[in-house]
């Protein structure tokens, strides 16, 4: 069985999260920003060159949304195990 885990580890890890969403957002814009700007100069050698530069923190923002659905999978996993051991127990028993 799971231990529980103390309320200070689950607040540091959700701080954590939350930073990390911050951070991919900030990057996807960034890269946006960059590739727009690289477009508008109609230097096709600058605009791949800004498109490669962005490629690794797209693979950084993938990552962070795949944690984040593994969160939100894990945390709904944790729902059904309290409704079905709420239910389980508030049923009467057989003799």
């Amino acid at each position: 069985m799971l231990k529980k885990i103390p309320k200070k580890w689950i607040i540091i890890a959700s701080i954590i999260i939350f930073v990390l969403n911050g951070l991919a957002l900030y990057i996807i814009n960034r890269n946006i920003d960059n590739t727009l700007a690289a477009s508008k100069m109609k230097n096709p050698a600058l605009e791949l060159a800004a498109q490669q530069n962005g490629f690794v923190g797209i693979v950084f923002a993938a990552v962070v949304i795949t944690l984040d659905i593994f969160c939100i999978m894990y945390l709904l996993y944790l729902l059904y195990k309290f409704i079905a051991k709420t239910l389980n127990n508030s049923l009467p028993k057989k003799s």
